[in-house]
């Protein structure tokens, strides 16, 4: 092997090494391809909504979109959605949040909204 196509291939896996992994779903969770879809658009609005019920005073957030979503259907479907939020009483651009929701037939269960470490869960 030549010097400088052995160089390029080293200097090429250390930039792949270096980006962070992209967020790995596996059984039973599936990606949501359209997140512009009305219906997990308005699971994520409801998910907002029902947090902003629970919270007192300045902590209320405004929903700005869906950026990443898996879900799994057992007994229902499970939402892990990674939206934008921003808080409504600051001035500071939207931040990223996971939101948990089961969706069954009928009703729907908050099950948490917490700031978004990167990692899918």
């Amino acid at each position: 092997m030549h010097p400088h196509c052995f160089l390029a291939l080293l200097t090429l896996l250390t930039l792949l090494n270096a980006v962070p992994a992209t967020r790995k779903v596996s059984a039973p969770w599936k990606e949501i391809k359209d997140l512009k879809d009305p219906y997990v658009i308005g699971i994520a609005e409801w998910g907002v909504s029902e947090y902003n019920k629970n919270v007192t005073g300045t902590n209320k957030l405004v929903f700005q979109s869906v950026t990443w979503g898996v879900s799994a259907f057992i007994s229902g479907t499970f939402y892990e959605l990674v939206i934008a939020a921003k808080n409504q009483s600051l001035t500071i651009p939207p931040e990223e949040y996971k939101l948990g929701v089961w969706d069954r037939f009928l009703t729907r269960l908050f099950m948490r909204l917490i700031k978004d470490d990167g990692k899918f869960v």
